[in-house]
């Protein structure tokens, strides 16, 4: 282990500080107030160096007798353990012990295990909170560890934009959160079982609504794996079926999901994402607790009926697609991971599938009132059998 980058120790008015400079800065990483020993300490680790050679220069530079043996190690680690959990040194390894259990959730028929302390975790998956069957293990566990990872998980870049970076590290993948403030770092194995979350200790509303949208990544890997797929759509329950329109982002799926609860009195399902898969052969939309900024979500499973497919327009009309062109387009909505060409073929060989089992249709609209009556008619055409999609 040794000191990580960006970091000075200065003593100001006679007091040493270590604190942090550049990115750290930009990062709000923290500073920390040091006495004697916590210098001597910090300036040793300035060449890699072992727990066990820096306990011996520690205990040596002190003078310290047998008997104070015990108390200088437990000195040494708690304050190893500080700068680790601030990110001050790297190549720490603290000795791993599994988070508390706190809670498990079912979500989309997979049970996944919480564990870390309670407050890191959001309200908004209270729905979800389920007992564990005597006969199941949790599908997925998310610990949250409010320190820094005691390595760095380095490899292969897969994904980069302003918000994910998805990292291949041989057994598992990492994941940075740039945009997340307080959520340094996540991983998971690449058997979807187990993921862990590196965050800030300093719990804050921000950062549990920034665990929350971190850990739909690893819940939504995992269910890749199952089979169970997620859809970028506003979804309505019309005629004992869940509806879902998608489209980019300004195509109005949130207006058009509206009119129809305005118009037709539909209930509205998920105001942003839809869980699907096949279970026992028909298609079904699962509830989901990540529903963007809607504040609109089901815990109820439904019988999937169609996915209509947005695009503005001045005049409303339907257009028929063809089967490529119903499976690719709807797995270019899905939000599944596609960082390699085995989850890319999953997403495509998935929506296949599913687009010869349901309505799938394009509506070119605009935002009135007729653009749902021209929908509403097209769905009923096809419930009645007079109409194919």
């Amino acid at each position: 282990m040794k000191q990580a980058d960006g970091y000075l120790l200065e003593t100001i008015a006679g007091v040493p500080y270590l604190l942090p400079y550049g990115q750290n800065i930009a990062d709000l990483k923290r500073g920390v107030q040091l006495n004697d020993t916590g210098v001597f300490l910090w300036q040793t680790l300035a060449q890699e160096i072992s727990s066990d050679e820096l306990l011996h220069k520690f205990f040596t530079f002190f003078d310290g007798t047998p008997e104070d043996l015990p108390s200088f190690k437990e000195d040494m680690e708690t304050f190893l353990s500080t700068l680790s959990t601030f990110g001050m040194i790297t190549g720490y390894a603290a000795p791993a012990q599994p988070e508390p259990l706190c809670k498990i959730l079912c979500i989309g028929e997979l049970y996944v295990a919480f564990r870390g302390k309670e407050a890191f975790f959001s309200d908004k998956f209270d729905a979800f909170e389920s007992g564990l069957p005597a006969d199941r293990q949790p599908d997925l566990t998310i610990q949250i560890h409010g320190y820094y990872p005691s390595t760095k998980g380095n490899g292969t870049l897969l994904l980069r934009n302003q918000d994910l970076y998805v990292m291949d590290c041989d057994s598992f993948y990492t994941f940075l959160f740039p945009s997340m403030s307080g959520v340094y770092e996540g991983r998971v194995t690449k058997d979807a079982t187990q993921a862990d979350i590196y965050c800030s200790p300093f719990c804050n509303e921000q950062l549990v609504e920034n665990l929350f949208h971190a850990m739909r990544l690893f819940y939504l890997y995992r269910a890749q794996k199952s089979g169970i797929f997620a859809l970028h759509s506003a979804s309505i329950y019309y005629r004992e079926k869940a509806w879902l329109f998608s489209g980019p982002s300004g195509t109005g799926k949130s207006t058009h999901t509206n009119l129809w609860h305005k118009l037709y009195d539909t209930p509205l399902i998920n105001g942003d994402l839809n869980l699907l898969s096949f279970k026992d052969g028909t298609p079904v939309v699962y509830g989901l607790p990540w529903c963007g900024t809607s504040e609109i979500f089901d815990i109820k499973t439904y019988p999937l009926g169609g996915i209509i497919l947005l695009q503005q327009a001045s005049e409303n009309h339907i257009e028929s697609l063809e089967p490529h062109e119903k499976a690719l387009l709807v797995s270019q909505r899905l939000i599944s991971p596609s960082w390699t060409k085995e989850q890319l073929h999953t997403n495509l060989h998935f929506t296949e599938n599913l687009s010869s089992e349901i309505y799938v249709a394009r509506l070119c609209c605009n935002m009135g009132n007729a653009a749902a009556a021209t929908m509403n008619e097209a769905i009923d055409d096809y419930l009645k059998g007079t109409a194919t999609c």
